[in-house]
């Protein structure tokens, strides 16, 4: 049976709540469908940097929210994914995956508890396959799976502003990986409500801090009224800007089962258990960490792109899954980019880690890539001792 996801997602569905929501349009793109604002409205033409540190506010609409309840909801998570479900605290979140038997992600990102319920961040063409394939492997588990992308939506604050504008709506804002919501359920067999939660990211390098705002999709005219009025709306092509400065990895429908969790950090931003036991793939990312070294790792670039506008789709040399080169031929792949604030386009990539020091890399159509810094040091030789023990192919 093939391992791969095949991703789906219902598009009329998702312009229609793009623009009664925020009055945007919905944009296609290699990383997922995206948010768009023509001017005047988003980011100012001439200063996007300054919109951003300011207070900017994206609805992200690229990813989508896997849910999973029941009374055994968290015992047949913590057998599926690549971190430590039973031991995650109600506000905590945390970065999972979910593995093919030979180690490589299939999709990932943000989890965390919601009431009774988990919520399964990924990109959203990946959620209802996602779902689906889960929901073979539940048996006589007492858990229910569904894929709530068009129940629940994820906005993007960042900047100065974003803390004052998560409290005109009740909500202090958590600190990175926390989360802030209702309080919890009391049946055990009842999933949560539909409410709206935030949680906290890493910051950015020169953007600043940056929060999730979990809302109901009914919910979101009138959410996005009171934000906006405080935060400048802007392209959810920015926020993609702050994860890559945060180094942050996606996995989007063409870098599914790509790559092994190492390659893209995942045991760096403390997405790896190495110690809760089993799961699909577990066998060969523990042997990657125990026994072996990463040959490749994911890296930080900046490339002098003219075609930098936020409206803009992503152009193929630097979209995800796209070679990169050096003069011996190709030595990595995009893993995910964006416009920066000053100008041109972020990426990260991964690549062979000898490769990526020597340097002299560049895009199919002949940009260099200038090398920028991550937020946390690769081990060096490529090795991870970093991993939650207690609580990380292309190899």
């Amino acid at each position: 049976m093939s391992q791969t996801l095949v991703p789906h997602f219902d598009d009329a569905a998702l312009q229609g709540l793009i623009h009664e929501g925020c009055g945007a349009r919905y944009g296609d793109d290699p990383h997922g469908p995206q948010v768009l604002f023509d001017p005047p409205v988003g980011a100012p033409a001439d200063d996007p940097a300054d919109a951003l540190l300011s207070g900017g506010l994206m609805l992200l609409a690229d990813w989508g929210i896997v849910t999973i309840d029941g009374p055994d909801a968290a015992a047949f998570l913590h057998a599926q994914t690549t971190n430590d479900v039973e031991h995650q605290a109600v506000d905590e979140m945390r970065w999972h995956g979910y593995c093919t038997p030979k180690g490589r992600l299939l999709a990932g990102g943000p989890l965390w508890r919601d009431g009774t319920s988990f919520r399964f961040a990924v990109a959203r063409p990946l959620a209802g396959p996602l779902q689906q394939r889960l929901s073979r492997y539940v048996l006589r588990a007492k858990a229910r799976l569904g894929d709530d992308s068009d129940k629940l939506l994820v906005l993007g604050l960042i900047g100065r502003a974003a803390p004052a504008a998560l409290r005109a709506l009740g909500i202090e804002p958590p600190a990175p990986l926390g989360v802030a919501g209702p309080e919890p359920v009391e049946a055990a067999d009842s999933a949560a409500p539909l409410t709206s939660l935030a949680i906290g990211m890493r910051a950015a390098a020169g953007i600043g801090d940056r929060w999730w705002l979990v809302v109901p999709a009914a919910s979101l005219p009138a959410v996005w009224a009171t934000l906006s009025s405080l935060l400048v709306p802007l392209c959810s092509n920015w926020w993609r800007s702050g994860e890559i400065l945060a180094g942050e990895p996606r996995i989007v429908a063409a870098t599914s089962e790509a790559y092994v969790p190492q390659t893209l950090n995942w045991d760096l931003i403390e997405g790896l258990s190495f110690s809760k036991g089993c799961y699909p793939g577990q066998e060969v990312v523990a042997r990657l960490h125990y026994r072996g070294k990463p040959k490749r790792r994911c890296f930080a670039a900046w490339v002098d792109d003219e075609d930098s506008d936020a409206a803009a789709a992503t152009p193929a040399a630097l979209a995800p899954g796209a070679e990169l080169f050096d003069d011996g031929g190709p030595v990595g792949t995009v893993v995910s980019s964006a416009p920066a604030p000053q100008g041109g386009r972020l990426l990260l990539y991964e690549a062979a880690i000898d490769a990526a020091r020597r340097g002299g890399l560049r895009t199919a159509d002949g940009q260099a890539l200038e090398p920028r810094e991550l937020p946390y040091p690769l081990p060096e030789g490529g090795s991870s001792s970093a991993g939650n023990e207690t609580a990380g192919t292309r190899s």
